[in-house]
């Protein structure tokens, strides 16, 4: 039992070291925004940020326009007129309102519906 206990303990700090190693590190290239990830680089929406109140009351306590929220409690706030969004961000984590504060980046599809084994006709 206990060495059933240690290696989950392992396996959770070690997801938890690499999730934090690799966690939306921004960057600006060619002065577009962003994130790396995993070697791989994706565009910032600087528009939309998402995050995770601590309280669902927050917009009692700053001032965010809320787009749209969903049953899990992540909220997408518009990023204001005359701030960055890696701006905006930093003031959202000071604010200590939120367990999650994320940039949104725009994905790519890692694969193909029309895998070969579909196009072989068999």
């Amino acid at each position: 039992m206990k060495r059933l206990n240690f290696l989950f303990l392992f396996a959770f700090l070690t997801a938890n070291l690499i999730s934090q190693n690799n966690y939306q590190k921004l960057v600006k290239i060619d002065n577009v925004y962003k994130i790396q990830y995993n070697n791989t680089y994706f565009d910032v929406d600087t528009k939309v940020v998402t995050v995770k109140p601590k309280s669902p009351n927050f917009t009692n306590f700053i001032n965010v326009s809320v787009i749209r929220s969903n049953k899990l409690g992540f909220v997408d706030l518009q990023v204001p007129n005359g701030l960055s969004v890696e701006e905006f961000v930093k003031e959202l984590n000071m604010s200590e309102l939120f367990d999650v504060v994320e940039y949104n980046t725009f994905g790519e599809y890692c694969f193909s519906l029309a895998a070969p084994r579909l196009q072989r006709g068999g």
